[in-house]
């Protein structure tokens, strides 16, 4: 063991990262377990975003973009995957990797705050564990491969911890170095900016953990002193000027609503049982997790003080637990908004993160081994799953399906590139036709769906409609209501579940009156 030194650390911690890596592209270009997830319309929220900014000429003024827009730190991040791929399949991909590539480098940054023994290693092993789940499609973890939900928010939190750590958990805010706290200002403002979740997963538990456990037992009438509190206040100032431009400039007229979700409590829980049902390793992790908030509150309640790495690692386990409740009753009593699994990222990685840097720092003998041995066992578990994949499926390095192919074909014929259909079939269709396709969100009234879309897209006339026969409710579009107003369809094509009605160039309308 002595001959596994720093150079060797290192080199297990790339190879470690690069297997990762490889076996998520050959995941991705087989057939993904994660599929359902990066090619939902959800989720190509910004490459439609960006491919109509950067390729269509269209503006951003036109967009009504999501309740949390993601403008940080998505927004830089999709674009340079925008600009390194060549296509949106091609810059999903791209986008994975290098949100895989950023949180590796912040792991790094917080297990060397922490004093964790080869922080380089430590933070390969986490990684490969994350990364291992979310490639067999495990929620929330399979969101570390997927832009714009709320993923973003983990990574700053984990950025602003590292910082917060290396500092000092209770050093004064002008003690501070300067760029640090400027830093952490900027990053919690254009964070909040972007998506409010943050404030329930760092900026609050984070100026609640500083205020509990300050040695200066500072009384809750002087929170304003605690040096978490400026972090705390740029955190409020992110919605509050979102606010403020949305009035000025309708950015989205979406918001998320406001109200009591007492359904939400039990929700907790159940996708937290889900994922340790689903996964034995995670829920032996999060087990140990458990573990550790009972002992991390007992060595508080009884007193010790711990110093050094101790210090620095009971503290975080004890964030954590204050960011799992705020994010409960958060989750709870502001909104009635259903609990999703999107909402527990942090929730579901810090059990993760601490249990394996608590192997590099409780077992300082195998400091090196520990945290590898459960990587491999994480790695093991993807390789296997994408090997079956790729010896089932192929690798075929593209995604056109059936029914895509057959709308083109129709199109192609007819000549249409302007149409209607409803928020979870354009974007797909967009995205992935080999056409340049238009596509306007309707309801089944046939009624504007301005959600996630660009009022560019809304013509007075359109040439098609592509409606999905296994949708229901509001966003299923009505043939009929259609055929009401326009007549039959010059031709009708039905695409495995969906049926596309053709009329001749500019004449479907959505209103009989123009």
């Amino acid at each position: 063991m002595r001959h596994f030194g720093k150079t060797s650390a290192v080199a297990v911690a790339i190879s470690l990262v690069c297997a990762s890596g490889a076996v998520l592209v050959l995941n991705y270009l087989s057939e993904p377990l994660f599929q359902r997830l990066v090619f939902n319309s959800d989720a190509l929220y910004l490459p439609a975003l960006f491919t109509d900014l950067f390729e269509k000429a269209g503006s951003i003024q036109d967009w009504h973009l999501t309740p949390a827009p993601y403008f940080f730190p998505d927004f830089p991040m999709y674009g340079l995957a925008h600009f390194l791929g060549s296509d949106t399949y091609d810059r999903i991909l791209v986008f994975a990797l290098l949100q895989m590539a950023v949180t590796f480098g912040l792991l790094v940054a917080l297990c060397r705050s922490l004093g964790a023994g080869h922080a380089g290693l430590t933070a390969a092993a986490i990684l490969t564990i994350l990364t291992g789940l979310a490639q067999t499609g495990q929620l929330p973890f399979a969101y570390i491969l997927v832009s714009a939900h709320h993923y973003g928010i983990f990574l700053v939190s984990l950025a602003m911890l590292a910082l917060w750590l290396r500092d000092g958990q209770y050093t004064a805010w002008h003690d501070r170095p300067r760029a640090s706290r400027w830093t952490m200002l900027a990053l919690a403002y254009l964070t909040t900016l972007s998506d409010s979740l943050f404030l329930l997963q760092l900026a609050l538990p984070l100026l609640l953990t500083v205020w509990a456990l300050h040695p200066g037992r500072v009384p809750l009438r002087g929170v304003w002193r605690l040096p978490a509190f400026p972090v705390f206040v740029a955190a409020l100032a992110g919605p509050a000027t979102l606010s403020v431009c949305r009035a000025i400039w309708s950015v989205s007229e979406h918001n998320s609503p406001l109200g009591i979700g007492p359904g939400n409590f039990p929700q907790f829980f159940e996708i937290l049982w889900t994922s340790a049902a689903a996964v034995p390793g995670f829920a032996a992790l999060l087990l140990a997790y458990f573990a550790l908030l009972a002992i991390a509150v007992k060595r508080r309640r009884d007193g010790h003080s711990d110093t050094g790495a101790r210090a620095g690692y009971y503290w975080l386990a004890l964030f954590s637990g204050a960011a799992m409740v705020t994010m409960l009753i958060g989750g709870t009593v502001l909104t009635d908004k259903q609990m999703s699994a999107r909402y527990l990222i942090a929730v579901h990685s810090w059990p993760v993160i601490l249990c394996v840097a608590g192997l590099a720092l409780w077992m300082p003998k195998y400091s090196r081994l520990a945290p590898v041995a459960a990587a491999l066992a994480a790695l093991c578990f993807a390789g296997f799953a994408t090997d079956g994949l790729v010896k089932a499926k192929g690798l075929s390095g593209r995604y056109y399906p059936a029914h895509l192919a057959c709308i083109d074909e129709a199109l192609e014929a007819q000549g249409g590139r302007a149409g209607i259909s409803n928020y979870w079939d354009a974007k797909h269709a967009m995205s992935f036709s080999r056409l340049e396709l238009t596509l306007a969100l309707h309801l089944s009234d046939l009624s504007p769906d301005y959600w996630i879309t660009s009022r560019a897209y809304y013509l007075g006339a359109y040439d098609f409609a592509l409606i999905d026969e296994n949708r229901s409710g509001l966003r299923k579009l009505s043939a009929e209501r259609i055929v009401a107003i326009n007549g039959q369809p010059e031709q009708t094509v039905r695409c495995n579940q969906h049926t596309l009605l053709l009329y001749r160039r500019g004449g479907l309308r959505v209103s009989a009156v123009e």
